[in-house]
């Protein structure tokens, strides 16, 4: 188990801290996952949560890590109600439509599915498959293959930090690798459908709204 663990529910976030790593340990694995994701995480809801009792000061550090990064510290939030689910590989998917959200690489070869949507903070390798019934999120780069809406969602879509997929779909649609020749890798990307067509383009915050209600 890393230092900490991000996971999702109705409500908002549950950040677990392990009781096997020091406190300084935790801070950092806390601030790189929270750097990492580069402000997706801005507006959530969290609830802090110790696998060992830790210190109020020790507490109010860490909280104060996630209030710097635009979230929002809710106590009512916890795993024991409404939890989503870890996602299912090499064909089961989760029971219940619900969020999922990794903290780590896809490589070739695995395959990761989402009745509900995916976010995927991490890279996803070339030869690995997203799978997705909502939209999918990659904090990280896309070289494998992305398929969103998986049960004809033509409303879902994908977005990523470095857009240099296999291949990506919508509902039924398919686009092979788009042409980034005139764009930055650094730049997030959002794959949607226009007109019966998937098109790329740059992701901006007003489409955030549409990527995981």
């Amino acid at each position: 188990m890393a230092p900490i663990s991000i996971k999702g529910t109705r409500g908002g976030l549950v950040i677990q801290a392990s009781r096997q790593y020091t406190f300084e340990e935790i801070k950092k694995d806390l601030t790189d996952k929270l750097d990492s994701a580069r402000g997706f995480f801005k507006g959530a809801r969290f609830n802090l949560s110790s696998q060992s009792k830790l210190k109020t000061e020790q507490y109010r550090t860490l909280e104060h890590i996630c209030i710097k990064r635009g979230m929002i510290p809710d106590a009512n939030i916890s795993l024991t109600s409404q939890r989503v689910p870890a996602a299912k590989s090499e064909g089961e998917a989760p029971e219940n439509k619900e969020n999922v959200i990794l903290h780590r690489t896809i490589r070739s070869g695995q395959k990761v599915f989402s009745n509900g949507d995916l976010v995927i903070i991490g890279n996803v390798n070339p030869g690995a498959e997203l799978i997705a019934e909502g939209s999918i999120v990659v904090m990280g780069s896309l070289w494998g293959m992305a398929h969103a809406g998986a049960s004809g969602d033509k409303d879902a879509s994908i977005v990523a930090q470095n857009m240099q997929p296999s291949q990506i779909r919508i509902g039924g649609l398919v686009a092979c690798k788009p042409d980034h020749d005139r764009l930055n890798g650094d730049r997030q990307e959002i794959a949607y459908i226009v007109g019966g067509k998937i098109v790329v383009d740059e992701y901006h915050r007003k489409h955030e709204e549409s990527i995981i209600a």
